[in-house]
């Protein structure tokens, strides 16, 4: 989903705005936003990417309310419940080398990973 052009009023032109997310989290990102611009929230997107298997939303703010706040807080946290790459239930995972994901059962057993 290119959120760029659907929410621009949260990106600024200017500046290269870095999304690296799997398509299992477009529609976390997607409410999020349509959340935010409920809200009225005066904030640009700095980044938005997996680490740790949450997302990381990544703003400067320019006039945001404490529910907005409470809003990139939740999807954080509920991005530990969806899968990445299909956007189905799942659980943060590990492979081999330490990397952790949140992965679906199926697609945590196609590419390695195992529960923490």
């Amino acid at each position: 989903m290119n959120f760029k052009e659907k929410y621009p009023e949260f990106f600024p032109q200017d500046k290269y705005v870095e999304i690296s997310t799997e398509e299992g989290w477009d529609g976390l990102l997607d409410q999020l936003f349509t959340s935010l611009r409920t809200e009225k929230a005066d904030l640009h997107v700095l980044q938005i990417k997996q680490k740790f298997g949450q997302l990381r939303f990544y703003y400067g703010v320019m006039n945001v309310s404490d529910r907005a706040h409470a809003l990139i807080d939740l999807a954080e946290r509920d991005s530990s419940r969806i899968c990445e790459v299909c956007g189905e239930q799942g659980q943060r995972v590990t492979n081999k080398n330490g990397w952790i994901k949140t992965l679906c059962e199926k697609h945590a057993q196609d590419a390695g990973f195992l529960k923490m």
